[in-house]
């Protein structure tokens, strides 16, 4: 939405996130695009195993979308959203 450009630095394979990393998803409209689900189903396994996500604005609704978030206290855009 700001114009700002994201370069993963590395493919979702063969990353190695521990319980002391955080994964942050950036804000953004096109969270719901068949492409991104890869990340989101990583994050919603990070996510299970108590490992810290960050999803800003719109990562929100990808991960609600994806069940991330269904029995997972968080915040994100009001409920009328969500459903």
């Amino acid at each position: 939405m700001g114009g700002l450009v994201i370069t993963p630095d590395r493919r979702i394979g063969d990353m190695n996130i521990s319980d002391s990393d955080i994964l942050i998803l950036p804000g953004s409209d096109h969270w719901f695009e068949k492409e991104h689900e890869p990340i989101l189903l990583k994050a919603k396994a990070y996510i299970e195993q108590d490992i810290k996500v960050a999803a800003i604005c719109g990562a929100t609704l990808g991960l609600a979308n994806v069940g991330a978030l269904d029995n997972k206290k968080h915040t994100s855009n009001d409920k009328a959203l969500l459903k």
